[in-house]
């Protein structure tokens, strides 16, 4: 395609991995701007909670966290679905993210029962798992400039 001027609308780490080609090249300039807002990841996990509430009420916000272990936040029930939805930040999400959907979704199912009992196991149904780190073109799930470097 050719044209006098383009608006790109990438993340970062796709244009500092030249994952998108420009003729003529960009600025060195740019690709120290495009590393300096480097990815971030959140990882959401959606699980089929059916035929319990587990004393939850709709919106209700549940934090697992654990001492010097993986921290995981949930949304329960939203518009009263059959529904939870597992979060998870930072190094932990991209350790899921290369561990793969199975394994993030173990993981979700086994916090649930560490909370609630084994019986929670019956009650989930489908599940899956975002993946924005290993997705080519976007290469994480959010950008944010470096402390000292948005100017």
């Amino acid at each position: 395609v050719r044209a006098k001027a383009v608006i790109v609308n990438a993340s970062p780490a796709v244009l500092a991995f030249e994952e998108i080609a420009f003729s003529p090249a960009l600025p060195d300039a740019h690709f120290s701007a495009f590393f300096d807002l480097p990815m971030g990841m959140l990882t959401k996990l959606p699980v089929e909670v059916s035929a319990t509430r587990l004393g939850l009420q709709p919106f209700d916000d549940l934090l697992i966290e654990r001492l010097a272990r993986h921290d995981i936040y949930f949304l329960c029930f939203p518009f009263d679905l059959d529904l939870m939805v597992g979060f998870v930040g930072g190094d932990f999400a991209w350790e899921m993210s290369a561990a793969g959907e199975a394994a993030g979704i173990d993981f979700v199912v086994d916090r649930l029962c560490g909370i609630f009992g084994g019986d929670v196991r019956k009650h989930v149904g489908r599940a899956m798992m975002t993946n924005w780190g290993g997705e080519r073109f976007v290469r994480g799930a959010y950008a944010a400039a470096r402390p000292g470097r948005s100017e």
